[in-house]
């Protein structure tokens, strides 16, 4: 077991370092700091039930179905040198980062298999692909998003405040009030808070063990409450711009951002609270029927049953 952990703490090593540097200097992707230690939550979780219930590693006898992994795991391995050397030569390409996460985890998805099982693969993927959330996404998918949401956000910010009295006027992602212009950034625009509550929303149904169904819920709700409030947050920003001056936006930028995010937080959890309780079905104890009354309590052992049902 130690020659494959070795090996793994390297290969995270290394994508944790590349990753680190827009974690860093990027606010949007500042949440990249907090996935590691989700992960490594979910991990342990998953092995804590594991340990609870008895499961032990899988010992793989049969050698069929293993020719084609191994093929995959050997143009992983090869594929490794090549990225790495292109990283090191442009380390901003985005393209790049998602190769090198993809080999990593994948690397480790298949090392898993091959060790413990297909069970524990099965527990573990999960956790292990749950690191891919905090890869900067591709340009060309996050740059015509970006300008999207800048646009519809300063439209219903216009509109909103339009209903409220205030005249403005959009200009691509500039809304011009009588006192001056007040710019639509990145952060603004709503991409911080809808990747955001996608992490969050990714981890909630992981940890309350939702299905399908469920985490789409959840994942729509969160986008639907990042587009709400980031609404909720331009309109307040601009309405500050056109009563106390563009000057003012500064006071209210940051606060204004932080409690959004807390708010979406706060409704994704009370959402997965409430879908998890909904996906509960309460079962009658042995012995009692849904309406409370007793049932076939004289059938076969008798007084095991009535001491099962004192008891309960």
């Amino acid at each position: 077991m130690l020659l494959p952990v070795v090996f793994l703490g390297f290969l995270w090593a290394i994508l944790i370092n590349h990753l680190r540097i827009e974690w860093t200097l990027n606010p949007q992707y500042g949440y990249g700091w907090a996935v590691p230690f989700l992960c490594a939550f979910l991990i342990w979780q998953r092995m804590q039930k594991a340990a609870a219930g008895g499961q032990k590693s899988e010992i793989r006898n049969q050698k069929s179905g293993l020719k084609p992994l191994v093929a995959v795991f050997c143009v992983l391995s090869l594929l490794y040198a090549p990225t790495r050397l292109i990283e090191e030569a442009n380390p901003e390409w985005r393209l790049v980062s998602w190769a090198l996460a993809i080999e990593v985890v994948g690397l480790t998805l298949l090392l898993i298999y091959f060790v413990l099982g297909a069970q524990w693969l099965k527990r573990l993927a999960f956790p292990i692909a749950y690191f891919l959330v905090a890869v900067p996404w591709p340009t060309v998918i996050e740059g015509p998003l970006i300008q999207g949401l800048t646009r519809a956000d300063a439209g219903a910010t216009c509109e909103l405040l339009g209903w409220l009295g205030i005249p403005t006027m959009p200009h691509g992602n500039v809304i011009e009030v009588a006192t001056g212009e007040v710019g639509i950034d990145e952060a603004c625009s709503g991409i911080r808070s809808f990747q955001a509550t996608l992490m969050i929303s990714l981890f909630l149904g992981e940890l309350y063990r939702l299905n399908f169904a469920r985490r789409l819920v959840l994942i729509l709700g969160g986008f639907a409450m990042s587009v709400g409030f980031n609404l909720a947050r331009m309109s307040v920003l601009v309405w500050v711009a056109a009563h106390h001056g563009i000057t003012a936006i500064a006071k209210w930028h940051d606060p204004t951002g932080i409690t959004i995010l807390l708010a979406c937080f706060c409704g994704l959890w009370g959402l997965g609270v409430w879908l998890r309780g909904s996906a509960r079905v309460p079962r009658a104890p042995s012995g009692v029927a849904p309406d409370g009354s007793l049932t076939n309590l004289l059938d076969d052992e008798p007084v095991a049953k009535l001491t099962a049902f004192a008891t309960a």
